[in-house]
C-alpha cells in the first residue's frame, strides 16, 4: 500500500511539473512575441531619430547659409533699392 501511495504522489508531482513546463513554454512564446514587437518599435524609432538628425543638420546648414548671405549682402536702405552701386 505504501508503494502505491508513493507512486501516486510521484505521478501527481510529475503531472504538476508537466503543467508548469507547459505554462513556462507559453510564457516563453509570449515573451518572444513581445521581444519581436519591441525590436520592430526600436527599429522604427531609430529610423525616425536618424531622419530627425538629418533634418536638423539640413536646417542648421540652411540657417548658416542664410546668415552668410546676410553678412555678405547687407540690406540697403529703402531709398536705394534699385540704385546702381557707385563702386561699379
Amino acid at each position: 500500500m505504501l508503494l502505491r501511495e508513493r507512486a501516486l504522489t510521484v505521478e501527481e508531482a510529475a503531472s504538476k511539473a508537466r503543467e508548469e513546463a507547459l505554462s513556462y513554454k507559453c510564457v516563453i512564446v509570449d515573451l518572444d512575441k513581445e521581444k519581436g514587437l519591441l525590436k520592430t518599435d526600436l527599429d522604427a524609432l531609430r529610423d525616425s531619430f536618424q531622419k530627425m538628425k538629418v533634418a536638423y543638420v539640413d536646417s542648421e546648414v540652411a540657417k548658416s547659409a542664410a546668415e552668410d548671405v546676410k553678412k555678405n549682402n547687407p540690406r540697403r536702405p529703402r531709398g536705394e533699392a534699385g540704385s546702381i552701386p557707385q563702386s561699379l
